[in-house]
């Protein structure tokens, strides 16, 4: 493999890397086995809502999918886990070739090995998002789509918080015409 492909495999796993951590930091700390008792637990990592409750409160959850939610939570973080430890493996022995110049061919391998193991993270969690949207009746469907438009793209964020700042009462609510 040429350096191009090196800097494309990297920066993708980057993009791969800040997805994770994004979901990792809107997860909820673990306070109980309970199923029940961990969707109304309280406090995520940034000290407010955890994601459950989030989801909870924006899509108006029944209690059963509010259950629903949960099992799929912890099905999705005992697979994540797993493939997590294989990862760590895989950068320990990364680490161990570092000293050793004439391993090419296998801190190569170990490369591949890792990028493989970084796509089984986003897989997993975009078939956690499509479980959790196949839980949703038609209106909540709206919703998430929305709330996940908003999570996965800074740039809607930025807009919606800007959108009616400077802006005095009763101004911007009509649209200009284009000439």
């Amino acid at each position: 493999m040429d350096k191009k492909h090196y800097i494309i495999i990297i920066a993708f796993l980057v993009v791969l890397n800040i997805f994770s951590w994004r979901i990792w930091w809107d997860s909820p700390t673990p306070k109980s086995n309970n199923d029940k008792e961990q969707v109304g637990n309280g406090s995520g990592r940034r000290g407010g809502k955890d994601s459950k409750n989030f989801f909870a409160e924006k899509l108006k959850l029944s209690p059963a999918q509010k259950i629903e939610f949960a099992k799929l939570k912890a099905s999705y973080s005992v697979n994540v886990e797993a493939v997590k430890d294989s990862m760590n493996i895989v950068r320990k022995l990364l680490l161990s070739t570092i000293t050793d110049t004439s391993h090419n061919a296998s801190s190569e391998l170990l490369f591949k090995d890792m990028a493989s193991y970084k796509l089984q993270m986003e897989q997993l969690t975009m078939q956690y998002f499509v479980n959790m949207r196949s839980l949703c009746n038609e209106k909540q469907k709206r919703m998430f789509d929305e709330l996940m438009t908003r999570i996965m793209d800074p740039s809607a964020r930025h807009k919606e918080r800007g959108k009616f700042r400077n802006r005095k009462r009763g101004e911007g609510t009509e649209h200009p015409q284009k000439n």
